[in-house]
């Protein structure tokens, strides 16, 4: 099995990624295990690593991988009920990031009618 994770743009063999070729996904998603393993055995993940998976994991849309994370971590129940959050509501999130992209930082000024 060879591991594929690199940075995509179109120009490259890597423009196959973004077509959906099972053969680099699963490759990058193997990746993304890998990553975490090496990780936790070096008792490196933290929570804002641990959240950048999540967002792997809700792009992927691989629950499985989100299921990887919250198992081999030993956060604490809140920081495991914030991850929860993300990955369930990570519609919403992308959402206000979306927004707050638009409208600037002062997005909680912004009313939505």
């Amino acid at each position: 099995t060879t591991l594929y994770y690199n940075r995509k743009h179109a120009n490259s063999n890597t423009g196959a990624f973004f077509k959906g070729d099972p053969k680099y996904t699963q490759s990058l998603i193997k990746a993304y295990y890998f990553c975490i393993d090496n990780l936790v055995s070096f008792n490196k993940l933290n929570y804002q690593i641990a959240k950048f998976f999540v967002w792997r994991a809700v792009l992927k849309k691989e629950e499985a991988l989100f299921d990887y994370i919250l198992e081999n971590t030993q956060f604490n129940l809140v920081s495991k009920i914030k991850l929860k959050l993300l990955f369930n509501f990570s519609g919403l999130v992308s959402f206000y990031l979306k927004k707050k992209k638009v409208f600037g930082q002062n997005i909680s000024n912004y009313r939505f009618n």
